[in-house]
């Protein structure tokens, strides 16, 4: 099962090592980061929408927030995956969503669209 974990790793570390960006990260992965806790925050910032993320569990769960911003705050181990969606409860509603990550209070991921399902995930052992 070790050395499962390891050739996941290995494999996602290249991948991530070869995507292009702005940013120069080090996508080295010691054996006690994947146990270590990591604080999330998701955030949503949009009108009508519906936010499905993954939970502290590793399950999804649905929130019908009201109001134009929505929060929640969880912690989740390294290997364990963040994402969060934002979908529109109005397919014609052509106003801006944004939805970030963040990772032990630092920005992660963010994306801003018009279009009806916007959505951003990572590791949070990536984000550091």
């Amino acid at each position: 099962m070790k050395h499962l974990r390891l050739l996941t790793l290995l494999c996602m570390a290249t991948t991530l090592a070869s995507c292009s960006g702005s940013k120069n990260h080090s996508y080295e992965v010691r054996d006690e980061v994947i146990g270590e806790d990591f604080f999330v925050k998701y955030e949503v910032v949009g009108q009508g929408v519906t936010v499905r993320y993954i939970n502290q569990t590793g399950g999804w769960q649905t929130e019908y927030p009201l109001g134009g911003w929505w929060e929640k705050q969880i912690t989740l181990k390294g290997m364990d995956f963040a994402k969060v969606i934002a979908l529109k409860k109005d397919s014609k509603d052509n106003g801006e969503v944004t939805v970030k990550i963040y990772v032990n209070r630092e920005l992660c991921k963010t994306e801003t669209s018009s279009a009806r399902t916007v959505m951003v995930d990572c590791y949070p052992m990536t984000c550091n």
